[in-house]
């Protein structure tokens, strides 16, 4: 038996040579990580008023604290603390060093902060410019003389001139001092034709200054697309809820013998008002596309793309399938767009374009359509795939734009499958005669197992299958009522939200039993409130501001059960005052009051509204 030496000298030379490597190796990794930001909170400052700058530091294999930002004009910048602050996102874990500072501001104006540059771990870092607005210190504290100065809305377009085809951002922003807002609100009155408007969303909550008053303001974003010419007027309602301190407490039940006795739910200070806030018209002219410079192969398409065209394979015998990808990304309408036509003549066999990919980001800015089509060449003529155009119109630029991409040659060989048929019965005494024509699609998937192709259907598919003469009367009526469903459902909104409304309380109350087993007072009575929202909202067809006790007992009638009536009024007032109670006060029974909402809700699908 021979056995195999060891040259330890050579293996210690390499292990020497490897811990040399990983420092450096490490290094670079750190080097390539480093990232700082840095922040003003809130944006706009009061004279007098304190804010705080953030300095956070990710990626650093040991954080050295940025140099203290000097003191500007009328700016006092003083170092407060750090923290290490870990957060996951999407599975993903980002952690940072943070440093803390106030800022005060001592008077009026506009300041920068920055830049500043220092080096970590062998790199130079920058912090970007930050310029705080600050304003009168009046402005926080001036007196409101009617609602209007403490609470209005504005409706701004980011084009008011689009093309017919074009997608805009449509943005209102609520200002508001001296007066509380609750997170609910309801926007009527959108043209419900010509423009598409999709789902809102809440964008981060700011400060501006506006004739002299520093007011917070929140901001909602939609993303519009024009679909028609014309002129649109935008004259929307908005009903808010105002969150009003009551002057005068309600008597309890325990008053007489317990003078003093804590607030019980539905007798607290604190009720929603509903007020309607007008918002300013604002006017859309949509513009039709233009006709003079329309190149041939436009086929709808308003924004800013990119086209890309690959072909696979590109060597191939005559008779075998190739496929032309054709993908369609960017900023506009690509989700809407047909895949562009190839004009390919009479050497190839031609099958449908099929949508393979669709993608769409959640604001609706970008999209990305991949399109895939067979071709077969039918002879060795067939040498390339010809050019393919892709045309859209840019509405910045005001013009259109045409992308080519190819042509793409192919390598092709005679037909192999050895596919062919007889198409003339041989004369009498002469050999018969064989004529191969161009072969169709053979085997797409030529990965298969030989056992898959050759193994015999199972028993029970040909027993199933041999009825299917049967099943073919009873598909026209099965599609039928799936179509009169459909169209019942697309012309019914509310029924849609009454089917609905078991699932999205069942939601809720999912929400509800995690924040109960992680004993989260306030996201538990926020689930709960949600569940019931959720729940009488769908289920009665109401905008989410008028979802409330009363309102839901109204609308189920003298059948209500008055057991029902009354727990339905605990559990709104308890969320009522525990959303809005301090952070001292007491937890709930959990347990309890999910059996509540379960039996009430329970109850309310037996009702008969």
């Amino acid at each position: 038996m021979n056995v195999r030496g060891i040259d330890t000298r050579s293996w210690a030379r390499r292990w020497a040579a490897l811990l040399v490597l990983l420092p450096a190796l490490g290094a670079g990794t750190a080097l390539a990580q480093v990232s700082v930001d840095m922040e003003i909170e809130p944006g706009v400052l009061a004279v007098g008023e304190q804010g705080e700058l953030t300095v956070a530091v990710r990626g650093a294999r040991r954080p050295v604290p940025p140099p203290l930002p000097a003191d500007v004009g009328g700016l006092q910048i003083r170092f407060s603390g750090s923290e290490q602050r870990v957060s996951i996102v999407n599975g993903r874990r980002d952690e940072a060093l943070v440093y803390r500072y106030s800022v005060i501001a001592l008077k009026e104006g506009e300041f920068r902060v920055g830049p500043i540059a220092y080096e970590l771990d062998g790199q130079r870092l920058e912090l970007p410019e930050i310029t705080v607005p600050v304003v009168p210190g009046a402005a926080a504290r001036g007196g409101v003389r009617s609602l209007s100065d403490a609470l209005f809305a504005e409706l701004r377009a980011e084009r008011t001139h689009p093309f017919v085809g074009e997608s805009f951002d449509l943005v209102l922003s609520i200002y508001f001092r001296t007066v509380n807002l609750d997170r609910d609100l309801n926007l009527t009155g959108l043209p419900e034709s010509g423009l598409q408007f999709q789902r809102w969303e809440e964008l981060p909550a700011g400060r501006e200054a506006r004739n002299d008053r520093l007011y917070e303001v929140r901001r909602f974003r939609t993303r519009v697309r024009a679909l028609a010419a014309g002129t649109y007027r935008l004259t929307p309602q908005l009903r808010v809820q105002l969150l009003i301190e009551r002057r005068e407490r309600r008597r309890q039940p325990f008053d007489d013998f317990f003078p003093g006795f804590p607030d019980l739910p539905g007798f607290g200070r604190v009720e929603r008002q509903p007020v309607d806030l007008p918002v300013s018209p604002l006017e859309i002219a949509v513009r039709p596309l233009p006709a003079e410079g329309r190149p041939a192969s436009f086929t709808g398409g308003v924004g800013r793309f990119n086209f890309d065209v690959t072909v696979e394979p590109t060597e191939l015998a005559v008779g075998d399938p190739l496929t032309v990808r054709l993908t369609i990304e960017g900023e506009g309408n690509a989700d809407a767009l047909p895949a562009p036509p190839l004009n390919i003549g009479s050497n190839f066999r031609a099958y449908e374009p099929q949508l393979a990919t669709r993608d769409s980001a959640p604001t609706g800015r970008r999209a990305r359509r991949v399109f895939e089509q067979v071709l077969i060449p039918r002879d060795e003529t067939a040498t390339e795939v010809p050019a393919v155009e892709f045309s859209y119109f840019d509405p910045r630029a005001e013009s259109y734009r045409t992308i080519v991409r190819g042509p793409f040659p192919l390598k092709l060989t005679a037909a192999t499958n050895g596919v062919g048929r007889i198409v003339a019965p041989p004369a009498p005494g002469a050999e018969p005669s064989v004529r191969v024509e161009g072969a169709d699609l053979v085997y797409l998937k030529t990965d298969v197992p030989r056992w898959r192709r050759t193994n015999p259907t199972p028993g029970y598919a040909r027993r199933f299958w041999r009825g299917y003469p049967w099943l073919m009367p009873l598909l026209p009526a099965i599609a039928f009522l799936f179509d009169v469903r459909r169209r019942a459902r697309a012309g019914d909104p509310a029924r849609v939200r009454r089917e609905r409304a078991p699932r999205a309380a069942r939601a809720g109350l999912r929400r509800a039993e995690a924040a109960a087993r992680a004993g989260d007072r306030v996201a538990f009575h926020d689930a709960v409130w949600a569940s019931l929202a959720a729940y009488f909202g769908d289920r009665l067809n109401l905008p989410p501001g008028e979802v409330a006790a009363e309102t839901v007992i109204a609308r189920a009638g003298e059948a209500a059960p008055d057991a029902w009536r009354d727990e339905v009024r605990r559990l709104f007032a308890e969320c009522m005052a525990a959303r809005y109670a301090g952070a001292g006060a007491p937890a709930p029974d959990y347990p309890a009051m999910l059996a509540r909402l379960r039996a009430v809700l329970r109850q309310s699908e037996r009702l008969k509204w």
